[in-house]
């Protein structure tokens, strides 16, 4: 499916609709709505090829549709006035009488597509509520639970627009994505915030891709950016091809300990994701522990869909900023948890390892790997050998001697791999209230995944382990803070304790960790390097927070190919101005590193 990018337009005087008549002034192909017009209306008759001009500074109250319609091309919705050009973001001190509001007066979407709607375009639009009205989805793209494809839509792109919950009671979300071909760019999505609900700027869990979300100002209360965390209807269905470039996340210091605050950027389910050139600043412990980017795999939640995957993913040349819980957390697979529980039919006895049923039906509920569950113990099913009869891999701590009821769960499905965590900052990940600051967290045996050329600050943790081994990691060539306790899993020591527990195959070279304690650098592999302090590591200027290896570092050209450890700070640096600035880095030349 091709996603047709729009060039921007002249605005010529054009067709005027008020009550629903058309003047007889009209130039082809245009329908004008004055302030006080129309304009459901006017959307309904607009036909593919058409644009739609709404009133700069005009305000039209309402819940809007877009409606499914025949034929080629693309409908757009635009203000009259000229807008910033396709590489500077919209910012709301400076251009918000350059457009044309659309406010709804109560909880349901500002605008909204038909089931099957395609191909349109909005630019330049002002999305809100009414004070004292909180908002479900501002922009709702594709229905909340579709039942099959031709639901979902496709072709959508908004440009230069301003969707932002109410001053006083915020929003939950501010865009939701039930469709394919979605393009976000030039944008500011602002106010989802709640005290108890979860809130994002952009949530998807029901679309298939691809989603390009480029150049935005993003910020909520809960998560900014969230693919997954509630089962599609439909079977099989997977965010996917997912470019996230250029945005700037963040988060009012007033929403510390108000707000219902849990990360920056988060795929439960999703696959073939590249978020590179952005920013994320702000994000402490509050509703979660305080991590900021999260690839946490989840078959489980809001139903049950073992499908899911988190899936070669490319998280590259990024600033992450003051995330007092953590920087990145990988989960593997999903863990068991309560809505994924079967009610078993009938009751259990255990002797053992064997468990004996009365009325049971184990063929049918249950198979190999699968959990049982008797009270508040767990056993894995070794084989089923018929309805009455299984095997457990481990007996129950004392035999069940009268019938029990008991629950099932399905092993563990869904697989988070791939994931590539390469040249990033990552600063002011610290230690709060005697928990958080770590670094990197992998726990419940991801696969294939790479911390490479990254510079990091964590008060605490460098990596923590749990759950199952992790395969294929690669640690090489970062320049990070050892904290108090390194490289930690849970059960076992620091250094070589976890990495032989926890990532058998792994590969941890090139890298500098600086602040080891002595006592502690004969357990970790010798091919790094362990400066006892920070200033020993040859920064260039930390005070100013530029994190480069200068010329007389020791470590200066010690990576492969003759390249500094750590990341490519020069890069970062315009990156994080131009980011900050609003200003597109997609025409920035590509890093070399």
């Amino acid at each position: 499916m091709t996603f047709r990018n729009t060039a921007p337009w002249a605005l010529l005087a054009g067709a005027v609709v008020t009550g629903g008549c058309v003047s007889a002034q009209s130039s082809p192909g245009q329908i004008v709505v004055p302030e006080g017009g129309n304009l459901q209306r006017a959307l309904d008759q607009a036909v593919p090829g058409d644009t739609v001009i709404l009133t700069a500074g005009a305000t039209y109250k309402g819940n809007f549709i877009l409606r499914k319609k025949s034929g080629e091309g693309t409908v757009v919705i635009t203000t009259s006035a000229n807008l910033p050009g396709d590489a500077e973001r919209i910012d709301p001190s400076r251009h918000r009488s350059l457009l044309a509001r659309i406010v709804t007066p109560n909880a349901e979407a500002a605008l909204r597509t038909e089931n099957g709607a395609h191909s349109y375009t909005i630019r330049g639009i002002e999305f809100t509520a009414d004070p004292k009205v909180y908002v479900f989805d501002m922009v709702k793209l594709g229905p909340l639970q579709p039942n099959n494809d031709e639901e979902l839509g496709y072709n959508f792109e908004l440009d230069h627009v301003y969707v932002h919950g109410s001053e006083d009671q915020g929003g939950k979300r501010g865009i939701m994505m039930h469709a394919s071909s979605v393009v976000i760019k030039n944008s500011h999505i602002s106010g989802f915030f709640a005290r108890g609900q979860e809130t994002a700027a952009i949530g998807c869990w029901s679309g298939r891709g691809p989603y390009y979300i480029w150049n935005n100002f993003l910020e909520a209360s809960g998560i900014h950016i969230l693919f997954g965390g509630q089962a599609p209807r439909i079977q099989g269905l997977t965010p996917e091809n997912i470019e996230v470039f250029g945005n700037h996340f963040s988060r009012p210091v007033e929403w510390r300990g108000v707000m219902a605050v849990k990360n920056f950027f988060e795929v439960k389910h999703g696959r073939n994701v590249k978020v590179r050139y952005n920013v994320f600043e702000r994000n402490w412990a509050s509703a979660q522990d305080g991590f900021g980017i999260l690839f946490t795999v989840r078959t489980c939640e809001g139903g049950n869909y073992p499908w899911a995957v988190v899936e070669n993913i490319d998280f590259s040349y990024n600033v992450v900023r003051d995330s007092e819980g953590g920087g990145v957390n990988i989960l593997g697979q999903d863990y068991f948890r309560a809505p994924c529980a079967a009610t078993g039919t009938g009751t259990v006895t255990t002797s053992g390892k064997e468990a004996l049923g009365t009325g049971t039906k184990f063929t049918e509920e249950l198979k190999a790997t699968d959990r049982l569950q008797i009270g508040n113990v767990f056993r894995i099913v070794a084989e089923v050998i018929d309805d009455q009869r299984l095997t457990l891999t481990q007996a129950f701590p004392e035999d069940v001697l009268e019938g029990a009821a008991f629950k099932h769960y399905p092993a563990l499905l869904g697989q988070a791999r791939d994931i590539t965590v390469r040249n990033n900052l990552f600063e002011g990940i610290h230690d709060a209230k005697g928990a958080g600051g770590r670094l990197f967290q992998v726990t419940q045996g991801p696969k294939n995944v790479v911390f490479e050329h990254n510079t990091g600050f964590a008060g605490n943790t460098l990596i923590s382990a749990d759950g199952a081994p992790t395969t294929g990691l690669v640690f090489r060539y970062n320049v990070v803070t050892h904290g108090r306790f390194g490289i930690l899993g849970t059960g076992v020591g620091t250094g070589q304790g976890t990495i032989g527990r926890y990532f058998p195959d792994g590969v941890f070279e090139g890298n500098v960790i600086h602040g080891t304690p002595a006592s502690l650098v004969r357990l970790y592999p010798q091919s790094n390097f362990f400066p006892g302090t920070t200033e020993e590591v040859g920064f260039v200027d930390i005070a100013a927070r530029n994190y480069q290896l200068s010329s007389s570092s020791p470590f200066h050209g010690k990576a492969a190919n003759g390249r500094d450890p750590g990341a490519d700070i020069v890069s970062l640096t315009k990156i994080f101005d131009l980011v900050t600035r609003g200003i597109s880095v997609q025409n920035l030349s590509n890093p070399t590193q």
